[in-house]
């Protein structure tokens, strides 16, 4: 007997963007310029805004850090964001950049993680 699910696709469809969109208004966010980018030895690295991060960023984040998200530069992704915050600092312009909702990467728990 075969089961056929396509009655279950629009509602898995609705759940998914449901759960998406709750997840996308629980993380930082930010439209500004880099004021610093700083990597250590160990790949682990924040990059710091001229504001801070607004939205929900996540209650772990240290007052200190409000205008940063943290990045690992050991990864593809943390390459990427590495590359653009240098070019976006070296050219002063603009960027928006999305946090997890997650501490964690650098500084132990304190810094929201870049959205990669």
């Amino acid at each position: 007997m075969k089961i056929t699910t396509t009655r279950s696709k629009p509602l898995l469809l609705s759940l998914t963007l449901l759960v998406m969109s709750t997840q996308a208004q629980a993380l930082g966010s930010i439209n500004g310029k880099i004021t610093a980018v700083r990597v250590d030895g160990s790949g682990k690295g924040m990059v710091y805004f001229d504001k801070p991060i607004t939205g929900q960023p996540p209650s772990c984040v240290h007052d200190a850090y409000k205008n940063a998200l943290g990045f690992n530069a050991n990864t593809e992704g943390g390459k990427a964001v590495l590359s653009f915050a240098l070019a976006a600092k070296a050219t002063n312009v603009d960027v928006e950049a999305y946090g997890t909702g997650q501490c964690g990467i650098y500084g132990g728990l304190i810094v929201e993680i870049w959205c990669t």
